[in-house]
């Protein structure tokens, strides 16, 4: 495999165009899709199908086109180093209540604001070195749990259950809900414990949540220690499920010293 074909992926994929990728690299259209193809026959499998004007990467495209990026990338890192002006910063990418709520300590990096899926797929591509998210293990990206929380009912300050000591998600039964988006662990939690579900507004963000809720559209659920806005009280969930945050990274990538400054506790 030529290596310099990795860097013309990389534009593709990030351009989605090959005439777009050529006037980044200074190349015709002709010239990027010859390369592609060079690089498509030395490794058997097509790298991209057509989609209208534009493409998408095949799974072997993107697996290359992160591999474009890892070399890249340690490219910067050598170069910097031979120059004595430094490590280039990791792309670090979370949602924003681990910026928020959960950053301990920030070591020097290229802070990337956005959801666990998202995180997942930029680390899984080699556009960021680091990802934190409430999700899963992935089986092909090292992990470390990072942070453990759990889940607290949010209404409004004039709601029956804003003097309530503690509820169960049985007295939620029947409640409109302003809940993120399917998908995210804290619906599917209350999905899962609340039958006939009636959400009212869906919104990402535990601040635009709460706002809602002070507006009267429902009550909600998020993680206990979130700084609260005025007009709602947090109140204890008795049964509610424990939500895990871990950092996750690919193997050729050493993220040990990243997340021991985040999080020195995990």
């Amino acid at each position: 495999m030529d290596l310099n074909l990795l860097t013309t992926l990389v534009a593709v994929a990030e351009t989605g165009n090959l005439t777009r990728a050529g006037q980044r690299l200074g190349l015709t259209q002709p010239a990027v899709h010859h390369q592609l193809a060079r690089l498509a026959e030395s490794v058997g499998r097509p790298l991209y199908v057509r989609e209208g004007r534009g493409l998408r990467l095949t799974a072997a495209g993107r697996r290359l086109a992160a591999l474009g990026r890892t070399v890249g990338r340690a490219t910067e890192v050598a170069m910097a180093e031979l120059r004595g002006s430094g490590r280039p910063l990791p792309v670090i990418a979370a949602g924003r209540s681990t910026w928020r709520d959960r950053v301990v300590a920030l070591p020097p990096c290229r802070p990337w604001v956005c959801d666990g899926p998202r995180a997942l797929a930029a680390v899984r591509d080699g556009d960021a070195q680091l990802g934190i998210a409430a999700l899963s293990p992935p089986p092909d990206l090292a992990s470390r749990v990072v942070a453990q929380s759990e889940a607290c009912v949010v209404v409004a300050a004039d709601d029956p259950l804003a003097h309530a000591s503690s509820v169960t998600y049985a007295d939620l039964t029947g409640r409109a809900f302003v809940l993120p988006p399917p998908g995210r662990p804290v619906r599917e939690a209350v999905a899962a414990r609340i039958p006939n579900l009636e959400v009212t507004v869906e919104a990402d963000g535990w601040d635009v949540l709460q706002r809602f809720v002070a507006l009267g559209a429902g009550i909600t659920v998020i993680n206990t220690g979130v700084a609260l806005l005025p007009g709602v009280v947090a109140v204890t969930l008795e049964d509610a499920m424990q939500v895990t945050y871990r950092a996750f990274w690919r193997e050729d990538v050493d993220a040990t010293s990243w997340v021991a400054t985040m999080f020195p506790k995990a």
